[in-house]
């Protein structure tokens, strides 16, 4: 939503919203643009009255706002209409898999961005360079994070849909694997057949879609079975995969990699963001962007001008020695993939993660792989479950207990965030780095306790 108003700003729309319970950082990011946000949902906000009023899946028919547009004959949109509506006017590059959406999105814009085009982007997470999520450029492409929940995603009109692996997630949309990966293959498919004229193409030189896969991934192999159409696929495993890389870890925790595509070697590419998960989601944006006819220069360019995104291995800054990094993740898969990260930035410190669970639904049912993937650190402290969409209750704690039983490593229940740095405090050396991930309301810890790092 921060995206779409973003872009909406660019393009000459007047914008204001409203949120339950608005995050400030997200908030003092809109103002710089004369977006105002106001706490709480009321009919008063409708005034003066707007055009149209925009809502997120998680606002209700009954919300008050959205009932006083009914009854003054405002014309409603979701965000997924909205979206879906761009991307029919446009070339429109669909990113779309259960781990690295927001970051390949937001590597790709910066590639296109770096080689002069002028593009337009609406991305689930900020930049740090820009502290802006989204932006309209004056070009036809598109670009915009495809999200399967409630198969969202099969709204979009893409030109190029990328899937850059499918793993059991959103329990409350797809009770199992199966569920999921049927999902991806319809939308796969319908990039694939899709024969619309995209924006900017002449209708004479209409042509079907271009799927972008995987090869790295069983599940994303199984999604493509029997698909058939311009498919290309990326991999840092398999020979035979139309773009690769060979990733190559320095004793100093650095990676630096080479892209392979039809028999071109590319110059050593040396990213601003850790971990071997951002070189395979590098390595998406860079076949995407190849579609779009982007050199290999230009995407190492790109690659290597991307500063990353806040929430994704973002150092906040120091507190009482330790180093402070926040993430995103809230997916065993993701957890992983950081604390590899943080053990190839800082081998020698000890890892303390704070773990905030996101939906109950989501932690009960990957509960053995949560405890699995949060005990590769040294020590941990968990929250009560964020309850996204669901209705909160004792669930909250008692699933964070069993978690904590698990676990292999000292682990502990904080029962509140205002409870947390007083509680952490005895684990602050320099020799540790303190890991907050979470999808929740977690980092809203860090703005008063110490200066943000810019």
């Amino acid at each position: 939503m921060k995206a779409l108003a973003e872009f909406l700003v660019d393009i000459g729309y007047h914008v204001s919203g409203s949120d339950g319970d608005p995050d400030p950082a997200a908030v003092q990011s809109l103002s710089r643009l004369g977006v105002h946000v106001r706490k709480g949902h009321s009919s008063s906000h409708l005034q003066p009255r707007p055009n149209l009023l925009i809502y997120s899946a998680a606002v209700p028919a009954d919300n008050p706002e959205r009932e006083a547009a009914r009854q003054l004959r405002i014309p409603q949109y979701s965000y997924i209409e909205s979206l879906a509506s761009l991307t029919h006017s446009r070339d429109a590059v669909a990113i779309a898999g259960t781990h690295g959406k927001s970051t390949t999105t937001a590597m790709l814009g910066q590639i296109l961005k770096t080689a002069g085009t002028e593009c337009s982007l609406l991305c689930g997470a900020e930049s740090k360079a820009s502290r802006r999520s989204g932006w309209a450029g004056t070009g036809e492409v598109l670009v915009v994070e495809a999200c399967e929940f409630r198969r969202h995603f099969w709204d979009l009109h893409p030109r190029i849909g990328c899937i850059l692996g499918v793993e059991p997630d959103h329990f409350d949309c797809y009770p199992s694997l199966a569920d999921t990966e049927r999902a991806y293959h319809e939308f796969a498919r319908r990039v694939l057949k899709s024969e619309q004229s995209f924006a900017g193409v002449p209708p004479t030189e209409s042509k079907t879609g271009t799927l972008i896969l995987s090869k790295d991934c069983p599940a994303v192999r199984r999604v493509a079975e029997g698909l058939s159409g311009q498919i290309r696929t990326f991999s840092l495993h398999d020979p035979e995969a139309d773009w690769r890389a060979v990733p190559d870890i320095r004793s100093s925790g650095q990676i630096h990699f080479h892209i392979e595509h039809q028999g071109t070697i590319s110059e050593s590419i040396f990213m601003q963001v850790p971990g071997l998960h951002n070189v395979r989601n590098a390595l998406a944006a860079a076949a995407c962007a190849g579609e779009l006819g982007m050199s290999l220069p230009q995407i190492v360019a790109g690659l290597q001008q991307f500063e990353g995104l806040t929430r994704r291995f973002e150092v906040r800054g120091e507190w009482r020695g330790a180093v402070v990094v926040d993430d995103y993740a809230h997916h065993p898969t993701e957890i992983r993939a950081t604390l590899e990260a943080a053990r190839l930035v800082y081998p020698k410190r000890k890892i303390i993660c704070l773990f905030q669970p996101h939906q109950l639904s989501r932690t009960s049912v990957l509960l053995t792989e949560f405890a699995a993937a949060l005990s590769q650190a040294d020590k941990a402290y968990l929250l009560p479950v964020y309850a996204a969409r669901e209705q909160a209750g004792k669930e909250q704690v008692r699933l964070v207990e069993e978690l904590v039983k698990r676990m292999t490593i000292p682990a502990r229940l904080i029962s509140a965030l205002d409870q947390v740095w007083g509680t952490v405090q005895t684990d602050a050396d320099k020799d540790a780095v303190f890991l907050t991930l979470g999808a929740g309301n977690l980092s809203r810890i860090h703005y008063d306790e110490f200066e943000r790092v810019e």
